[in-house]
C-alpha cells in the first residue's frame, strides 16, 4: 500500500552521500541523551537509511530494534547494510504506526520530524507506542542557527524551481525550525502526567 508523502526519496545510496555521515555522526550522541532502559524493544521512527537503528543495533546486540520510514527506496538500502537477527526495517507513515500501545521501552525520531507532515500527530504516536516509563527521543534540523550549507542549497534550489521555494519556505519558517520549536511541540503533544526533558 502506497503512503501519502511530501517527502521525495527516491535514492538510499545517494542519501548517504549526502547526509548518511551527519546521521551517523549524530546517532551516538542521540543515543547518550535518551538514556534508555536496559532492556525492550526501540523504535527508530523515520529510520531513513538506518544509520541510527544500525547504532541501536550495536550498541545493544540483544535487543529487538526496528527501524520504520515512510520511503520504499530508504528502507531498502537499510536493508542492504549490516544484517543482524534483531534488526528489522518496516515501511510506515509516522503518523500512523502500526504497533500496539506500549510495545517499546524507547522510540527515536532522527532529523525526521522537520519534514513530517503532521509532526504532532507523529510525536503522538510515538509517545503512544512508548510503554510506562519509556522514553522518546528526537532531534530536528536547526535550520535557522547551524546549517548554511543547507540554507545555500535551497536558496540555490529554490532560484531554479518554485516548488523548491515552497519546500524551502516550510522548512526554514516552520515551527520546528524556531529555537524553541521541538520542545514546544513535545509539550503540544504529549499527556500532563509525561515529563518532557530538554
Amino acid at each position: 500500500m502506497a503512503i501519502a508523502s511530501t517527502y521525495h526519496a527516491s535514492d538510499g545510496a545517494a542519501y548517504e552521500i549526502f547526509l548518511g555521515r551527519w546521521t551517523k555522526e549524530l546517532a551516538r550522541h542521540l543515543l547518550d541523551f535518551a538514556e534508555f532502559a536496559p532492556d525492550g524493544r526501540l523504535l527508530d521512527v523515520g529510520t531513513g537509511t538506518g544509520s541510527l537503528a544500525r547504532a541501536m543495533a550495536m550498541r545493544w546486540p540483544s535487543r529487538r530494534i526496528t527501524g520504520l520510514d515512510i520511503s520504499e527506496p530508504y528502507v531498502a538500502y537499510a536493508r542492504t547494510q549490516i544484517k543482524a537477527a534483531q534488526l528489522e526495517y518496516q515501511i510506515g507513515d509516522a503518523a500512523s504506526l502500526q504497533f500496539g500501545d506500549g510495545a517499546f521501552a524507547g522510540v527515536t525520531a532522527q532529523l525526521v520530524l522537520n519534514f513530517v507532515p503532521n509532526a504532532n500527530a507523529a510525536l503522538r504516536e510515538m509517545c503512544r507506542v512508548t510503554r510506562r516509563g519509556g522514553k522518546v527521543a528526537a532531534a530536528v534540523w536547526d535550520f535557522r542557527g547551524g546549517l548554511v550549507y543547507q540554507r545555500l542549497f535551497w536558496d540555490t534550489a529554490a532560484g531554479i524551481d518554485p516548488r523548491a521555494a515552497d519546500a524551502r519556505d516550510r522548512l526554514f519558517g516552520g515551527a520546528l525550525a524556531l529555537p524553541d520549536g521541538l520542545l514546544k511541540l513535545f509539550a503540544d503533544a504529549v499527556s500532563p502526567t509525561l515529563s518532557v526533558v530538554r
